[in-house]
């Protein structure tokens, strides 16, 4: 036994007592286990069985979750603010890309499914400061675990209507019955952060249903009628994803993070420090990359008025989630997904050659830093020396880097 501790959900019984709907759920889950990612929840096993009364009695093991979701957060904190909204929305758009790239479509996104991990609860014995993780869950299989009561504002519809979701975070197409699409998860989260921002929904009421008829007619409010000093690309990014028509809407998930920009979080330019690519392959060298990560974001740091090095476990949960190693150099698509996962603006990267274990040992460092919007090599770098000279190594490659970052750019000819 493994004995990993794990979530248990039930499967409602009159769901579970239709073949049908339980080999479509099957099919559901088995769909959903291929999402593998930090921010989405993960699903182990769908299991049946007979409880002791003799009933029929199916359930699902789920990863174990430690927190409060942020429907919860929302009514203990009030109003969450845009700078810190953007880093849960960082999280909570790459959970939903993966999603979307595997072709799972949540339709049943709302805050009361988006759980905030305290990051100390996942590691044992941690005393530094307290990070949340923003997991998705729920995603493909509400309709069978949650019941539908008439009486619940924000109660799921769907053994009433036919369809899965919750009126208050529906698209349009979801009203009347169209195609839903990655498109219907952009309009729910556009309510999602309408709602973290604001403090309310962009649509209501008398009844669910009929605030959720409004938005076929109706424009919402602008955001900031209602949060003062609103950047405008919140509004803007938040009225795009609240279109009626899906292909008016974001392409993708990640391109709201894109359009509200890392100047909403910080003015400074951001800095991914990745890993540094072992030319030798040695692995009594290995530990290079992970001291020159060190050392180049403390010499980063020194240049904090104009740069912003991203911590060191921001560019780790991003380099996991994207499968990304240690290169030279990056293509295009993969820093936009790492500007679109962490805000940075640049990346540095490279690699090293070392040829023995000893601090005698001849050392190569052949350093750049590409802009993670145009994929453009900004700065190079490079240095020889020894690997007992690896300190001063880095102390002059941060101090050209401080150097060209920070100067002005030169004018046109």
């Amino acid at each position: 036994m493994l004995r990993t501790r794990v979530a248990v959900k039930t499967i409602l019984p009159e769901f579970a007592a239709d073949p049908t709907a339980m080999e479509r759920f099957r099919r559901e889950v088995l769909l959903a286990r291929r999402v593998t990612h930090l921010n989405v929840c993960r699903m182990f096993e769908l299991y049946e069985g007979v409880d002791a009364r003799g009933e029929r009695l199916s359930f699902l093991s789920m990863e174990l979750l430690f927190g409060e979701t942020l429907a919860q957060r929302l009514v203990r904190t009030g109003p969450i603010a845009s700078h810190e909204l953007l880093v849960l929305l960082r999280q909570i758009a790459e959970g939903l890309e993966a999603m979307h790239v595997q072709d799972v479509i949540h339709r049943d996104f709302k805050p009361a499914n988006v759980f905030l991990v305290r990051r100390a609860a996942e590691t044992p014995g941690h005393h530094g400061n307290v990070s949340v993780r923003a997991v998705i869950t729920d995603f493909g299989i509400a309709r069978a675990l949650r019941s539908s009561s008439s009486h619940e504002q924000d109660a799921s519809v769907t053994s009433r209507m036919g369809f899965i979701g919750t009126p208050a975070y529906m698209a349009p197409e979801q009203l009347i019955g169209g195609t839903l699409s990655a498109a219907t998860d952009i309009y729910a989260l556009g309510v999602m952060l309408y709602e973290a921002l604001t403090g309310t929904v962009p649509f209501s009421g008398e009844t669910a249903i009929e605030a959720a008829m409004k938005r076929l007619h109706q424009p919402p409010p602008m955001p900031s009628s209602l949060v003062k000093n609103l950047d405008p690309r919140w509004d803007a990014a938040i009225l795009r994803c609240l279109e009626r028509e899906p292909p008016k809407r974001f392409r993708s998930v990640l391109d709201v993070v894109r359009a509200v920009g890392q100047q909403t979080l910080d003015p400074r330019k951001a800095v991914a420090v990745l890993g540094f690519r072992n030319l030798a392959g040695r692995q009594d060298g290995a530990w290079l990359s992970m001291a020159l990560v060190e050392m180049l974001t403390r010499e980063l740091h020194e240049a904090s008025q104009t740069l912003r090095a991203l911590p060191a476990e921001e560019v780790s949960r991003a380099q996991r989630a994207l499968a990304l190693g240690a290169h030279d150099t990056l293509p295009s698509e993969v820093l936009e997904r790492l500007r679109d996962s962490t805000g940075a603006q640049l990346a540095l990267l490279g690699s090293y050659l070392c040829l023995g274990p000893g601090a005698s040992s001849s050392l190569r460092l052949a350093l750049r830093v590409q802009d993670t919007s145009s994929g453009e090599v900004v700065v190079t770098f490079a240095a020889k020396g020894t690997v007992g000279e690896l300190q001063e190594m880095a102390s002059r490659a941060g101090a050209e880097l401080r150097a060209s970052l920070t100067a002005p750019a030169k004018p046109a000819e």
